[in-house]
């Protein structure tokens, strides 16, 4: 009974929980982002969320993007990676392009912000890792910075992760590489 109540004690006076490692705080350790020990990911990590349809970004997503371009200005080294997600509600095709538009709205807020385009890089998932049905955990981009190429981090992200596609831009061309996919009933 008195561990109990010391329980609830200590959760009464506890702050809310923070969302994990963000772009404010010293980077964690990298974690392996394949087999191979020489494709790593670098934090920090941030997860930017939207409500259902929508592109819109919350105030939150505006200070946490504020964050974020502050903390890749003082690591000019860094790229960032933003991989658009999107719940299991509505038509696949949709959700691919909700989860691109939620991504390049990321993109442009932190474009606005003093990031340059090209350590911008988009990855799109969609819903191909969605559990099913309305889960808005499942409505975000995820931010992430790295020391990766571009097309290494398509690459990885595509054969690896089961992403959908990859862009980023390199001087004043698009970069752009997408998973194949199995047409059915063409002839």
């Amino acid at each position: 009974m008195k561990t109990l109540l010391a329980s609830l004690i200590v959760t009464a006076f506890a702050g809310p929980a923070l969302a994990g490692p963000d772009f404010s705080v010293p980077s964690p350790h990298a974690k392996p982002l394949a087999a191979s020990p020489s494709s790593k990911e670098i934090g920090p990590i941030d997860d930017v969320v939207f409500a259902t349809n929508s592109t819109r970004l919350t105030d939150a997503a505006f200070e946490q993007l504020d964050t974020a371009a502050r903390w890749l200005t003082a690591h000019r080294s860094q790229r960032v990676v933003l991989e658009g997600y999107a719940d299991g509600v509505g038509m696949y095709v949709y959700n691919e392009d909700l989860a691109t538009r939620r991504a390049f709205v990321v993109r442009q807020q932190l474009i606005a912000n003093g990031v340059a385009p090209d350590r911008i890089i988009l990855v799109t998932y969609g819903e191909a890792t969605a559990l099913g049905g309305e889960n808005p955990l499942e409505r975000r981009v995820v931010l992430y910075a790295t020391k990766l190429k571009p097309a290494q981090i398509a690459r990885e992200s595509i054969n690896k992760k089961d992403a959908l596609s990859a862009s980023w831009t390199q001087g004043k061309a698009i970069m752009t590489e997408t998973k194949p996919r199995t047409v059915i009933g063409t002839r």
